[in-house]
């Protein structure tokens, strides 16, 4: 009798209890999620190597977000240093005209980072899509005097790419995006990627990969240390009903979520798979700043 009991009555309460744990792990996992609210990233070249394993003659000349595409060109050498820092992207960067400047749209779990990052598609040398940090600005180098020109590389983003991953290779990968848009100019290898007191903090080689050896490197430097990158990012909860990421629940996130009504999509705030009252009833009962 009680053997009975056990094995017929309780399988719809199994499935409801079932049902209530994986809407309350969703819930923490949402609870946990933090994004970028500032911070920089400091990319320092290796000179020596960089140089004597490409086609570029020198660095000549480095640039921030303001200048469009024709100034970045024309503009005289500024002596740059190896080292460079820029401040993160924030929402509401201007994008001058003829560039590529990216949008932070990562949101991560700190203790989870890189098992929360939204991957991008990877087809070799371009990787599109998915989550970023973007910064800067870009840097200018002289070619070689037989190949005449130069070469930019810049508007970043830091995507990821998991099956790029292996014994050195972290799977972040750092694209440019001027000229190219989304062409992969290093990997990130022996990665250093740590969350605390607020911080995103992530410390890695730039290996030469797929996008420069396209560009004339030869395929011998392919992997080949020739810099460093340094990221600080603050960190603050994610506001999930902050659509259009300006900073608070308005108007726009309504106009979103409308759009979006009866589908998949961001609007689907409540995580059922589709956006309808009760992710209405959230972005409403969310009005105003995050």
């Amino acid at each position: 009798m009680h053997d009975t009991i056990r094995h017929t009555v309780p399988h719809a309460i199994v499935r409801t209890l079932a049902a209530g744990a994986a809407l309350a792990t969703a819930a923490a996992i949402h609870a946990q999620e933090v994004a970028i609210t500032g911070g920089t990233a400091t990319l320092t070249y290796d000179l020596p190597v960089l140089l004597a394993n490409s086609p570029l003659a020198g660095f000549n000349a480095v640039f921030g977000i303001t200048e469009s595409y024709d100034e970045v060109v024309s503009l005289p050498n500024n002596n740059p240093p190896a080292s460079v820092s820029w401040a993160l992207n924030l929402p509401g960067t201007a994008n001058p005209q003829g560039r590529g400047v990216q949008s932070n749209t990562l949101e991560l779990d700190p203790a989870d980072i890189l098992g929360t990052w939204t991957p991008g598609n990877d087809v070799g040398p371009f990787l599109s899509g998915g989550e970023q940090i973007a910064f800067g600005g870009l840097t200018r180098f002289s070619l070689d005097p037989g190949i005449n020109g130069q070469l930019l590389f810049g508007d970043w983003g830091l995507r990821y790419a998991p099956g790029r991953a292996d014994k050195v290779r972290s799977g972040l990968v750092l694209t440019s995006n001027l000229t190219f848009a989304h062409a992969v100019f290093a990997d990130l290898g022996h990665a250093d990627i740590s969350a605390s007191g607020g911080q995103l903090l992530i410390s890695a080689d730039m290996l030469i990969s797929d996008a420069l050896i396209l560009l004339g490197f030869p395929e011998s430097s392919m992997g080949l240390r020739i810099g460093t990158l340094v990221i600080a990012a603050d960190l603050a909860v994610a506001c999930g009903t902050d659509l259009d990421a300006d900073g608070q629940t308005g108007s726009a996130d309504l106009a979103v979520l409308l759009s979006q009504w009866g589908k998949g999509g961001s609007a689907d705030i409540s995580g059922d798979g589709t956006v309808g009252s009760e992710d209405l009833a959230a972005l409403l009962s969310a009005w105003g700043p995050c």
